[in-house]
C-alpha cells in the first residue's frame, strides 16, 4: 500500500522504493507458531488441521481466522488470513493470536498440533517485569477498559479488555505486537501485519 502513493514517480525511483520497503518488511521466525508464520504461510497450508478448527470472521479483521483450543497448553490460538482488501495478502496468515481467554469453543485440537504458548519473543504466564526486561520499554502502554469507556464497540473486538486491561505495545518493521496483561502476567499475545 505504501509504494501506491509513489507510481507517479520515474521507474528507478519506483525500484529503490520497493527495494527498501522489501528489506525493511522482512520478517523473521520468531513471527511463526509451529512453522505458520506470518506474512508467509497460506491459507491453504492449514487444510490438513482445519477439520478441528472453528471458522471465524471478527469484525475487526478484513479477512477469516480459524481458531483452535490447544489442549496440550490450555490455551486458544486463532490464525487471521488476509482478506479481500488485501489483494497482495488474500489468504495469507497475517495475524497470530494466543490467549488464554476463551475465545473459541474447546474442541480440542490432536496433541501433535500443540501451538504452545510463545509467539514474537513473548509468552504466555510471563510476568510484565519479565517482558520489559527481555524486550525493553514498550512504544506505549494502553488502557483497555478506559478504551473501551471511550468506544464500547470495542469490546468486541481484538482490543477488547477481555484479554487483559493493561496492553503492552511492541512494533518491529511491519509487525505490531499487542501483550494483554492480567494480574502481573501475559494472557493475551496478539501480532499482527497490516495493522
Amino acid at each position: 500500500m505504501k509504494i501506491r502513493r509513489f507510481y507517479c514517480l520515474s521507474v528507478p525511483l519506483v525500484a529503490i522504493v520497493l527495494s527498501v520497503t522489501s528489506s525493511a518488511f522482512a520478517l523473521d521466525a520468531n513471527l511463526c507458531v509451529k512453522g505458520f508464520c506470518i506474512d508467509s504461510t497460506p491459507k491453504k497450508a492449514f487444510n490438513s488441521i482445519a477439520s478441528v478448527a472453528t471458522k471465524v470472521q471478527r469484525s475487526d479483521d478484513q479477512g477469516p481466522s480459524l481458531c483452535f483450543f490447544d489442549a496440550t497448553s490450555g490455551s486458544w490460538a486463532e490464525f487471521t488470513f488476509g482478506g479481500t482488501e488485501e489483494h497482495a495478502h488474500r489468504d495469507v496468515l497475517r495475524g497470530i493470536t494466543l490467549t488464554l481467554t476463551p475465545i473459541c469453543p474447546k474442541r480440542s485440537s490432536p496433541a501433535e498440533i500443540g501451538f504452545g504458548k510463545s509467539v514474537d519473543g513473548f509468552s504466555l504466564g510471563q510476568s510484565e517485569s519479565e517482558v520489559i526486561a527481555t524486550r525493553g520499554k514498550p512504544v506505549r502502554v494502553d488502557d483497555a477498559i478506559a478504551r473501551e469507556k471511550r468506544d464500547p464497540m470495542m469490546a468486541g473486538t481484538r482490543y477488547s479488555a477481555k484479554f487483559g486491561p493493561r496492553v503492552l505495545v511492541y512494533e518491529r518493521n511491519e509487525a505490531t505486537t499487542f501483550v494483554f496483561i492480567r494480574n502481573g502476567t501475559v494472557a493475551t499475545i496478539w501480532t499482527s501485519v497490516g495493522e
